[in-house]
């Protein structure tokens, strides 16, 4: 429930303030839009840490018997990077769709599908496998700290097999899948940012070897010497 209430926190960060005509004033400012979008980013991720705190001192306790502290480092980075996935969906989602209540209903129910995806996936592609269903479900933010913290109870879980010998490589792997998602959809959100919402783009960020930026820039140096005063001493055309 915490990450859902980020994901629409993330989603309603940029939707409100265009509602409200303040997100014209923020872009006018000399701010570069990557520096905007990483404060609205931010702004929404700092609340993971304050969500993971319960799941942490649950799993601590079991591994005080089971002694898998590497696992838990890579269950507590992999809570945070649900929460960064999360956070830039809600983004790239409130760049897109201009209508709220089109961003809030679009960003709960990929959440919802992300939650029950992967748990549907190893429930059906590996029905016989034991462990298959509580690995790839752990790509679930809904399913992954439930199994997770039942694979850092270690012999305690009697379950179909063992997950104690096999969740390292899993919680390694649903790291980089979820880490890499996050900083892709960031990415993307930087790129179309600017298009999306009629932004002047930022040509000191941009390879000057880019094809548009070739042919912007003459007529700027144009239009400046048009503009610009004449020289003193100059005689003006009558």
């Amino acid at each position: 429930m915490g990450l859902l209430l980020l994901a629409v926190r993330a989603a309603t960060s940029l939707s409100e303030e265009r509602i409200r005509g303040s997100l014209d004033v923020l872009m006018s400012t000399p701010m570069s839009t990557a520096s905007i979008l990483a404060g609205k980013w931010w702004g929404s991720f700092r609340l993971v840490p304050y969500l993971i705190v319960f799941p942490v001192l649950i799993g601590a306790a079991w591994c005080f018997q089971s002694g898998m502290w590497g696992s838990l480092i890579l269950f507590v980075m992999l809570f945070l990077g649900y929460g960064a996935a999360v956070t830039s969906v809600g983004l790239v989602v409130s760049i897109w769709v201009v209508r709220q209540s089109r961003v809030l209903a679009l960003v709960v129910g990929l959440y919802v599908a992300a939650c029950i995806f992967w748990i549907v996936v190893g429930a059906t592609m590996f029905p016989r496998a034991g462990n298959a269903v509580a690995l790839v479900g752990i790509g679930s933010p809904l399913g992954g700290p439930v199994f997770s913290t039942l694979a850092l109870m270690g012999e305690q879980f009697r379950g179909p097999a063992s997950l104690k010998d096999e969740i390292f490589p899993w919680l390694f792997g649903w790291n980089v899948f979820y880490w890499l998602l996050a900083m892709i959809l960031f990415k993307v959100s930087c790129r179309t940012f600017d298009d999306r919402l009629g932004r002047v783009p930022d040509f000191s960020l941009v390879d000057p070897s880019e094809k548009g930026l070739r042919v912007l820039l003459p007529r700027f140096r144009r239009a400046s010497i048009e503009n610009s005063p004449p020289p003193r001493g100059a005689s003006e055309p009558v």
